[in-house]
């Protein structure tokens, strides 16, 4: 059967919308707390930029050490 032919049964549907809604609320939990340092901390444009840079940054580098750790676990496993 091509993927073109599959029909999603409700229950499919209703998991993905649950899936969906957890996320838009993890992002929008993490958007709040954000918002919150940003009104704590009383920072400028300028300063909020490197505070976005650095974010990047360490954010790469733990996506890069969580992709790294799962393929040795595959690796491992194998």
């Amino acid at each position: 059967m091509a993927d073109k032919d599959f029909i999603p049964t409700p229950r499919l549907l209703d998991e993905e919308a649950r899936l969906a809604q957890e996320r838009r609320d993890k992002i929008s939990r993490i958007t709040l707390e954000i918002e919150q340092i940003l009104l704590r901390e009383d920072i400028t444009m300028g300063e909020l930029g490197e505070v976005m840079d650095m974010f990047n940054a360490r954010a790469h580098a733990v996506f890069s050490q969580t992709k790294l750790k799962i393929i040795k676990q595959n690796y491992e496993s194998s």
